[in-house]
Protein backbone atom coordinates (compact mmCIF):
# COMPACT_ATOMS: atom_id res chain seq x y z
CA UNK A 1 0.00 0.00 0.00
CA UNK A 2 1.38 3.68 -0.87
CA UNK A 3 2.13 5.84 2.12
CA UNK A 4 1.81 8.76 -0.20
CA UNK A 5 -2.27 10.50 0.23
CA UNK A 6 -4.23 10.23 -2.40
CA UNK A 7 -6.29 13.25 -3.85
CA UNK A 8 -9.37 14.27 -2.25
CA UNK A 9 -8.88 12.08 0.77
CA UNK A 10 -9.16 13.81 3.89
CA UNK A 11 -5.57 14.07 6.07
CA UNK A 12 -6.19 12.27 9.13
CA UNK A 13 -3.21 12.20 12.36
CA UNK A 14 -2.81 8.54 11.52
CA UNK A 15 -2.35 9.16 7.00
CA UNK A 16 -0.13 11.74 8.04
CA UNK A 17 2.17 9.89 10.45
CA UNK A 18 3.13 7.65 7.82
CA UNK A 19 3.71 10.12 4.63
CA UNK A 20 7.47 10.96 4.29
CA UNK A 21 8.97 14.26 3.49
CA UNK A 22 10.44 15.54 0.40
CA UNK A 23 14.15 16.53 1.05
CA UNK A 24 16.51 18.44 -1.15
CA UNK A 25 13.99 19.71 -3.43
CA UNK A 26 15.68 22.88 -5.09
CA UNK A 27 13.86 25.85 -6.45
CA UNK A 28 14.09 28.47 -9.29
CA UNK A 29 17.18 30.34 -7.64
CA UNK A 30 19.40 26.98 -8.16
CA UNK A 31 20.32 28.72 -11.35
CA UNK A 32 19.84 26.21 -14.24
CA UNK A 33 18.97 23.31 -11.96
CA UNK A 34 15.14 23.75 -11.41
CA UNK A 35 12.48 26.05 -12.19
CA UNK A 36 9.55 25.89 -9.54
CA UNK A 37 9.28 28.82 -7.91
CA UNK A 38 10.04 28.24 -3.85
CA UNK A 39 6.23 29.00 -2.93
CA UNK A 40 4.75 26.64 -5.82
CA UNK A 41 7.18 23.97 -4.30
CA UNK A 42 5.19 24.35 -0.87
CA UNK A 43 2.09 24.47 -2.33
CA UNK A 44 2.48 21.58 -3.87
CA UNK A 45 3.94 19.22 -0.89
CA UNK A 46 0.71 20.85 1.28
CA UNK A 47 -1.37 19.74 -1.16
CA UNK A 48 0.10 16.38 -1.64
CA UNK A 49 -0.50 16.17 2.04
CA UNK A 50 3.26 16.83 3.32
CA UNK A 51 4.12 18.17 6.67
CA UNK A 52 7.21 19.82 5.92
CA UNK A 53 9.53 20.74 3.03
CA UNK A 54 13.09 20.84 3.07
CA UNK A 55 14.61 23.44 0.64
CA UNK A 56 18.19 23.35 -0.80
CA UNK A 57 18.65 25.20 -2.88
CA UNK A 58 22.36 25.17 -4.86
CA UNK A 59 24.74 28.27 -3.20
CA UNK A 60 22.00 30.51 -2.34
CA UNK A 61 18.96 31.11 -0.12
CA UNK A 62 17.70 33.35 -2.05
CA UNK A 63 14.37 31.57 -2.50
CA UNK A 64 13.60 31.04 1.96
CA UNK A 65 11.37 33.99 2.15
CA UNK A 66 9.07 33.40 -0.14
CA UNK A 67 8.72 29.86 0.68
CA UNK A 68 8.31 31.16 4.17
CA UNK A 69 5.44 33.34 3.64
CA UNK A 70 3.50 30.20 1.68
CA UNK A 71 4.25 27.72 4.35
CA UNK A 72 3.51 29.93 6.79
CA UNK A 73 0.18 30.50 5.39
CA UNK A 74 -0.27 27.37 4.61
CA UNK A 75 0.82 25.38 7.99
CA UNK A 76 3.85 23.64 6.54
CA UNK A 77 7.29 23.50 8.48
CA UNK A 78 10.20 24.06 6.27
CA UNK A 79 13.58 23.46 6.80
CA UNK A 80 16.00 25.59 4.92
CA UNK A 81 19.20 24.91 3.74
CA UNK A 82 21.74 24.83 0.77
CA UNK A 83 24.39 22.98 -0.62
Amino acid sequence: MSQRLQPGLAPTPARLAAVPVTLGAQSAYSFGQATALPETLVERAHALGHRALALTDANTLGGVVRAHVAAQRLGLRLLIGAH
